[in-house]
């Protein structure tokens, strides 16, 4: 990228917005757009009190930082490559042919542990 801050993430195909202040990383989200992005680093810099570095407008800053929340706070599912099988698209979703429901579980310690069962598949998802 030619923004300070600002990187292509090949494996979810989003620019990343990351910044040293004091000596410390700031992982400050990915975005679909490279200027909202440097917008966001810029944005992070002048909480900090030091100068932007990427040219961004008050006006990108404060819409870069809105959907870095609005993605932070949004439920999150991963949805699977295709697997043989596999009976959902969505990680940690398998379906329960005795109870006819969707099932969400998770792996904790190393032991599996299950989350619930549910009507809708992405109800499952939302679960996980």
């Amino acid at each position: 990228s030619s923004f300070v801050g600002v990187c292509w993430v090949k494996k979810s195909s989003k620019w990343q917005a990351v910044i040293r202040v004091g000596g410390k990383l700031r992982f400050l989200g990915q975005f679909d757009d490279e200027r909202m992005a440097a917008a966001r680093c810029d944005a992070e810099w002048v909480k900090a009190g030091k100068e932007a570095r990427n040219g961004t407008s008050a006006e990108e800053q404060a819409a870069a930082v809105a959907e870095a929340k609005a993605r932070a706070e949004a439920p999150r599912v991963v949805v699977r490559k295709s697997h043989k099988g596999t009976s959902s698209k969505y990680v940690g979703v398998c379906w329960d042919k005795w109870k006819n429901k969707w099932q969400a579980h998770i792996s904790v310690g190393g032991k599996p542990t299950r989350i619930g069962l549910f009507r809708h598949e992405l109800q499952a998802a939302l679960a996980y």
